[in-house]
């Protein structure tokens, strides 16, 4: 995913993701000027779907772009 630069907002996903019982196991930053590009890896206890997972991340607003797969 695609983040808005900002002290915060990788913390901010990971709770929100937190919220939802979803851990995150591993992650991968790189900066750029418009953008923190993060990779991560996150697993559930529960079985999430993929609606759930997209919906949680659509109201966040620090994402500009994301990608699940």
């Amino acid at each position: 995913m695609q983040v808005k630069p900002g002290k915060h907002n990788i913390s901010i996903i990971q709770n929100k993701l937190q919220d939802q019982n979803i851990e995150v196991t591993s992650m991968h930053v790189r900066k750029t000027d418009t953008a923190d590009v993060v990779h991560m890896a996150i697993q559930s206890s529960e079985t999430v779907d993929m609606a759930k997972l997209t919906a949680v991340f659509e109201v966040i607003p620090e994402i500009i772009d994301m990608e699940i797969y």
